[in-house]
């Protein structure tokens, strides 16, 4: 008796081993469809290091596979799946990342100048010092995303999700944001020179420290945003909504505020219900940020453009 239960023992723990031995060689074998990978299953394989440059991925499964250091330029990965993929220091130049799911992967490192990112989803993501420069984002998904000091100039992010993301000391410099969502996203210190905000949602961001230097914020929502010690220098806030906002030592030099919403009495229906994030607010959140907005300690000049609404106001510049 006590021999049979030690051979089984034995054999228990060879087909474990065979088992561990067996995933790891299968893991770690060269993919044989490159570089026509369409629809393949490759998920949690070792593919790091490997030459991939213009391989088809699209529609492949690749959650969990390791990518560490491949080349990828050029590579399409439209509709892949590479949740919780690690891309560190992987290059994505000029890829095509179309429609992929990248939630939680790890991309720190990573080169993704020029990548086609339109409609991608990369929620919480850590994207710290990558580089985005004209990459195209257009309708993505990046809720909750880390971007602290990335480069994302002259990159297209029409539409985008940048919801609680974080954007600090973050290079947006002639970036296209028009339309996009950065309610509660953190942009303190970031450089948003000559960037296109113009209808964005930036309700409750802190954009503290910020260079909207040339920026253009026409017509965007900033109910309850912090901004205290931007540069908004020669900034274009036509028509937008300031209700809530702190500009606490703001640079408005030469900027045009002309039909800039300033007071609570300016607030409409729709501006407290269209926003998700303004939405998620109870009520007594909600009374504490509709107030006027706040200008102590704003610089200006005569060239400055004051809406109607707060010349001779409790909330005039002071």
């Amino acid at each position: 008796m006590v021999r049979v239960i030690v051979w089984r023992s034995i054999i228990l723990a060879l087909c474990v081993v065979a088992v561990l031995f067996g995933g790891r060689y299968w893991a770690t074998q060269t993919i044989k469809c490159a570089p026509d990978c369409i629809g393949a299953n490759l998920r949690s394989r070792d593919l790091a290091h490997h030459d991939l440059h213009r391989a088809i991925f699209i529609e492949a499964d690749l959650r969990g596979t390791d990518l560490r250091g491949s080349n990828l330029k050029g590579a399409d990965l439209s509709g892949a799946n590479l949740e919780r993929a690690n891309l560190r220091n992987a290059d994505l130049t000029q890829a095509k990342l179309i429609g992929a799911n990248l939630t939680r992967a790890h991309l720190v490192g990573a080169t993704l100048s020029g990548a086609d990112l339109r409609g991608s989803t990369l929620t919480q993501v850590d994207l710290t010092r990558v580089d985005l420069t004209e990459a195209r984002l257009s309708g993505a998904t990046l809720d909750k995303a880390i971007l602290v000091e990335a480069n994302l100039q002259e990159a297209h992010l029409e539409g985008i999700e940048f919801v609680a993301a974080d954007l600090t000391g973050a290079n947006l410099n002639r970036a296209r944001l028009n339309g996009a969502s950065l309610s509660s996203a953190d942009l303190s210190g970031a450089s948003l020179i000559q960037a296109d905000l113009s209808g964005a949602w930036l309700n409750l961001s802190k954009l503290t420290g910020a260079n909207l230097t040339d920026a253009s914020l026409a017509g965007a929502s900033m109910f309850g945003a912090l901004s205290s010690a931007a540069i908004m220098l020669r900034c274009n806030l036509v028509g937008a909504l300031l209700v809530g906002s702190r500009l606490h030592g703001v640079d408005l030099r030469a900027a045009n505020l002309e039909s800039a919403r300033v007071n609570i009495e300016e607030l409409e229906d729709d501006d407290l219900t269209a926003d998700p994030i303004l939405v998620q607010l109870n009520e007594i959140q909600t009374n504490e940020l509709t107030q006027d907005a706040n200008f102590n300690g704003v610089r200006y000049d005569k060239q400055t453009k004051w809406p109607d609404a707060l010349k001779n106001s409790r909330s005039a510049p002071k």
